[in-house]
């Protein structure tokens, strides 16, 4: 059975994955993948050979079943987060996506 991380650790893994992809998705290199494929570089990248639900750390951190309004580290932050905002889509606009996420944990520290 795996160890379940915990919500800072959750947290630090997506923000690093997203600096990453924010980071490449302007390179002509990856400019090629698309970013579901990003995701999974990374996280081979990184060690996480078996990978995670959806592909995602917040989605791998909430319970299956469980509405993302409910059990996402983002949801908790900022009630209206969905990850497939227009304004954010995570997979349309990878770039605002990092810059939400780095908003809305700007907002869980200071509620520290």
């Amino acid at each position: 059975m795996k160890k379940k991380r915990t919500l800072n650790q959750t947290w630090t893994l997506c923000l690093r994955m997203w600096r990453w992809i924010a980071k490449v998705w302007q390179t002509p290199r990856y400019r090629r993948y698309d970013i579901s494929d990003l995701k999974r570089i990374w996280l081979k990248k990184n060690g996480y050979k078996n990978g995670l639900w959806c592909d995602c750390f917040f989605c791998d951190y909430k319970s299956r079943g469980v509405p993302c309004s409910v059990g996402c580290p983002g949801a908790m932050v900022d009630r209206n987060f969905r990850c497939t905002r227009f304004n954010y889509h995570w997979i349309r606009k990878p770039i605002e996506f990092y810059k939400e996420l780095l908003r809305l944990n700007k907002i869980r520290k200071a509620k520290k």
